[in-house]
Formats: C-alpha cells, structure tokens, sequence
C-alpha cells in the first residue's frame, strides 16, 4: 500500500514530443524517495504504521499547501532522500571519475528546506547535464543553475536516469530484505 513507484516517465518515453528532462528528473527523484526508500526504511524503524503515516504525510504535503504537512514532509524525508543521494553519490564517482559536485553552497539549506532538490541535482551531475532550479523567495523569481555541462538532454538521458533509479529500489529491497530475515 505504500510503495509506489511513478511509472509516467516510461510512459512518456513512448511521447516523441519536447523531453520536458527537468520535469522528469524530478518526478523519478520523488518516486526513489517517496515511494520506495522512504516507506521501506520507516517499515525497518517504525513498522508498517511509520510506512503508513510517512504516505500520508507526503500525499498531504503534495495535494495541499498546508505549512505543517510540507515542514513534517521536509523532516521525515532527509534520512531517505540522503540514503538515496549516497547511491547516487558512488554512481557519480563511477561514472566521472571525480569527487566534487558543486551545490553553489546550497547543500545544507536544501537538505532540510527541500531536500528532494539535491537528489535532483545529483541525478543531473550523474547524467552529465545542467540543472536548473526555480524558486521564489520574497516576492522575486530566481533560477539557479546546477552543473557546468555540454550534454544534450534527450530520451537517452531519462532512460538511463529510470534505469538507475530502478537499480537503487532493486538494491534497497535486498537491503530490506536481507535486514527483516534475521
């Protein structure tokens, strides 16, 4: 009941139409956090009630604006959103044979403020492209660029994106897995 896996990017994929990529970096980020991660470490900690209320938290928190729900939801989501940034951390390192990612010192402001934004930023250095986040702060719009890269955004991108994050669920359930048989 609380696992849920978003697949409307592999159905997208089927779309030949502008690859919206900022869009579907995000919505695969939320769908390892939120729907996969997140229930099954909060089922290890607190059993299926945590998994339970951690779901409805995080519906809450998206279908309202209720400054609660949105700050529990910000909470209860940075162990989950750092697990999933540490797989993608050593993806990057793999891949790019380099240690540095540049969060334009925002690393600690978003991992409680918004901590999904840095999974997304990862996701983005993992696939060699910029990132480019909007946000408004005090009645004046900003964009914020993450990353310094030549990369085309294309279907290649997001298909390698929903490989690896199927990869990181694949790899938390064994986790899971191995953890509640003993």
């Amino acid at each position: 009941m609380v696992i849920d896996i978003s697949n409307t990017e592999k159905k997208n994929l089927n779309k030949k139409e502008k690859v919206h990529f900022y869009d579907s970096i995000s919505i695969i980020s939320r769908s390892i956090v939120c729907g996969f991660v997140a229930p099954l470490l909060y089922i290890l900690l607190f059993g299926n009630i945590g998994a339970i209320v951690y779901t409805f938290v995080y519906n809450i928190s998206l279908q309202n604006n209720i400054k609660l729900f949105n700050y529990l939801f910000n909470i209860i989501t940075i162990l989950p959103a750092a697990l999933s940034q540490l797989f993608l951390y050593i993806i990057y390192i793999t891949r790019n044979k380099k240690f540095s990612i540049d969060f334009k010192g925002d690393y600690i402001t978003n991992l409680y403020k918004k901590p999904l934004l840095n999974v997304d930023i990862l996701a983005a250095y993992v696939e060699s492209v910029n990132f480019y986040h909007y946000f408004s702060d005090k009645n004046t719009d900003y964009l914020k660029s993450y990353g310094d890269y030549k990369n085309k955004i294309n279907n290649i991108c997001i298909k390698d994106y929903l490989s690896i994050a199927y990869a990181i669920c694949m790899i938390n359930f064994i986790i899971f897995f191995m953890t509640i048989r003993r």
